[in-house]
């Protein structure tokens, strides 16, 4: 009987873990330093983002929320500035999707080094009590010279963010 009741269990956790294993293999964005991913880029209208993605959960004319889709918006003069991408929120799903370097839901921040070299910052901190998630160990590395940016809540990845590459 036990193991009926394993085979069972294991089975249902296979079922259930196999459409993100899958996901993480064939994520439907491809996410491009400083310029963002297939539908939503650096530089478009508010607009257009709104068409293309529907009706918004937040839209209070500075972020532009999609919470299903697991990303957000920062505007500037009707124009995208920053993309938040959301791996671990408590109101976001999950965004499906992967860096040019397949930098990801189960990325690490050994991984991120190794792959795109050294940062241009780098922030070590404990999210204060009004943070999303109080008391994580927050690593943050920022890569100006390429405009992408990882935030990681104790070692695991939080969010990426997309903007304008700057100057070395």
């Amino acid at each position: 009987m036990k193991k009926i009741i394993y085979s069972f269990t294991l089975t249902v956790f296979l079922a259930l873990l196999s459409p993100m294993l899958l996901s993480q293999s064939n994520p439907e964005y491809k996410i491009e330093p400083g310029k963002g991913f297939k539908d939503c880029m650096i530089g478009d209208s508010s607009d257009d983002i709104i068409t293309k993605f529907g009706t918004p959960d937040k839209n209070d004319g500075s972020y532009i929320d999609f919470h299903y889709k697991g990303f957000e918006v920062a505007v500037r003069n009707g124009k995208v500035s920053t993309i938040f991408l959301m791996y671990r929120s408590k109101t976001f799903m999950t965004f499906d999707g992967v860096t040019d370097k397949k930098i990801g839901f189960t990325s690490t921040i050994p991984e991120v080094m190794r792959l795109y070299g050294k940062p241009s910052r780098i922030g070590n901190s404990i999210v204060s009590e009004y943070g999303t998630f109080p008391g994580a160990h927050e690593y943050y590395l920022e890569y100006n010279h390429l405009g992408i940016a990882f935030t990681f809540y104790d070692n695991e990845l939080a969010d990426i963010r997309v903007c304008e590459a700057s100057e070395k």
